[in-house]
C-alpha cells in the first residue's frame, strides 16, 4: 500500500466485495501505546511467583526494560522470552540481575569447564 500510495483496498470475499479497509485500520490494529504495552507486560509479571512478580516495568517507544533482582539466571531469560510474546513489543533490555548462575556459558568459571573432557 505504501509503495504504490494506496489508501484504501477492497475486501473481497469469493469475488464479492463486502467491505473496505484503510491504511490507518492496518496501523491501528497492530500500532500499541507504551501504556498499553506496559499493562500487558505487568499482568503477565504479576502471576507469576516471588522474586519475579515484582520485576520493574517500563515501555518507551515499545522498548521494554526489565529490571529488579530474580534468583537465577534461567528466571531472568524467562522473563526476557516470556515478554517477547507480548503485542506490540518491539525490543526488550533484559537488566534483571540474579544470584545463581545455571548455565555454565554465563558463570565466571565457564573457561575452566570442560564438558566431556577425559579424566
Amino acid at each position: 500500500m505504501t509503495r504504490n500510495d494506496v489508501n484504501r483496498l477492497p475486501v473481497v470475499d469469493h469475488g464479492r466485495m463486502v467491505g473496505i479497509v484503510t491504511r490507518s485500520d492496518l496501523i491501528r490494529a497492530y500500532v500499541h501505546s507504551d501504556e498499553e504495552i506496559a499493562r500487558d507486560v505487568k499482568h503477565m509479571i504479576a502471576v507469576l511467583p516471588e522474586p519475579m512478580s515484582s520485576i520493574g516495568v517500563s515501555v518507551e517507544d515499545g522498548i521494554v526494560a526489565l529490571s529488579g533482582e530474580v534468583e537465577t539466571s534461567a528466571e531472568a531469560r524467562l522473563a526476557a522470552r516470556m515478554v517477547q510474546d507480548v503485542e506490540g513489543v518491539a525490543r526488550i533490555e533484559n537488566r534483571l540481575a540474579w544470584e545463581v548462575t545455571t548455565e555454565y556459558a554465563e558463570s565466571r568459571w565457564s573457561a575452566f569447564l570442560q564438558e566431556g573432557a577425559a579424566r
